[in-house]
């Protein structure tokens, strides 16, 4: 039975994102290219990961008293959470490729793990400052958030204006995607908590059709300038611009037909299945990535997209399904589910 407490829409958000994000590494781990120079590629990588932090943030969102105890609660949560699968499952398969994996992780930074490291950075930066602001009025954490989105956003403007997004800092700490995408993750914090006005504003026709043409229209220009980073206009659209409008247009979809998505038809429940095992599909999914170098130049003709997303598509949903069968043999161990994969501890009958 479904957890009647959950967002079946968000659930059901949060698994188109992983597919997209499957999709994307398929084609960079798999066909050897990168998802830039494919148009679906392109296309889907815009907001696929701008929508995976607005998400995490809107669900992060809880209107609770900031106590030391809740505070100190919800840290260790985390780091249970995303900083064991990580470390546990970046050592696994560094061993598995014949590398040296703690020298690589602490020397060199987590790799393709370093989505949740990130979000446990921002979910460190958010409750430290829900923790710090608790005495104040609720409109001070919230200028808190925005001061700090800004902040990230313009040191990363700066990084990738010099040609060092990290700014120099340790690689361990992915300064430079927790500087890109923690805007993201405030943002979905803040639409949490005024859901109402931003419910309406979604809802509004205007806002519907502003954010269908502006996604395709921005969508145009970045594919036609996806390489021409030293225009200042065009790195705002591809940066900015285009994310936003591709991140809105797709809550605004979901939520536009939540009732089907929160319904028990099979491909909302799948979607809705998906999303609430990210985590798993997230730390598993490099396992099952094939070597294809042999698809390189058929992905190159951009004249098959069809074809190119129907393959890579049901490849992808191949990967899923198996992450997700790997994922019910780990979780049937309390421990091994709830330290590797964040699963709550059943308790025993």
């Amino acid at each position: 039975m479904r957890d009647n407490k959950r967002i079946g829409y968000v659930d059901a958000i949060r698994g188109l994102t992983m597919l997209l994000v499957v999709y994307c590494h398929v084609e960079y781990y798999c066909y050897d290219i990168s998802f830039v120079h494919t148009i679906c590629g392109m296309l889907f990588v815009h907001f696929r990961m701008p929508m995976f932090f607005f998400i995490s943030g809107f669900i992060a969102y809880k209107a609770v008293e900031w106590t030391s105890e809740h505070y100190g609660k919800m840290m260790k949560k985390k780091a249970i959470v995303q900083i064991i699968p990580t470390v546990f499952f970046f050592y696994l398969l560094n061993c598995a490729c014949k590398g040296k994996p703690l020298d690589t992780f602490f020397v060199k930074g987590p790799g393709g793990y370093w989505f949740t490291l990130v979000l446990f950075y921002m979910f460190t930066i958010y409750y430290t400052t829900m923790y710090a602001t608790k005495r104040c009025k609720g409109y001070v954490s919230d200028i808190a958030l925005v001061v700090i989105a800004i902040g990230g956003a313009v040191a990363y403007g700066i990084g990738v204006r010099q040609g060092d997004p990290t700014l120099g800092i340790h690689p361990l700490l992915c300064f430079d995607q927790l500087s890109r995408y923690f805007e993201f993750f405030a943002a979905g914090i803040l639409c949490r908590k005024y859901f109402n006005s931003f419910e309406r504003i979604i809802s509004h026709d205007v806002t519907k059709t502003i954010l269908l043409l502006g996604f395709v229209g921005c969508s145009i220009i970045a594919w036609h300038h996806h390489l021409d980073k030293k225009s200042l206009m065009i790195m705002l659209n591809y940066e900015y611009l285009v994310r936003y409008m591709g991140l809105f247009l797709v809550f605004m979809l979901f939520h536009h037909y939540r009732l089907y998505f929160d319904s028990e038809h099979w491909l909302a429940e799948t979607m809705r299945l998906v999303g609430r095992h990210t985590l798993d599909i997230y730390v598993l999914h490099y396992f099952l990535l094939p070597k294809m170098p042999m698809l390189r130049s058929w992905a190159f003709h951009n004249d098959m997209v069809i074809l190119e997303m129907t393959v890579t598509i049901l490849l992808s949903i191949l990967i899923i399904a198996l992450c997700l069968l790997l994922s019910r043999i780990i979780r049937s161990s309390n421990f091994l589910g709830h330290y590797l994969l964040g699963a709550k501890i059943r308790k025993k009958l």
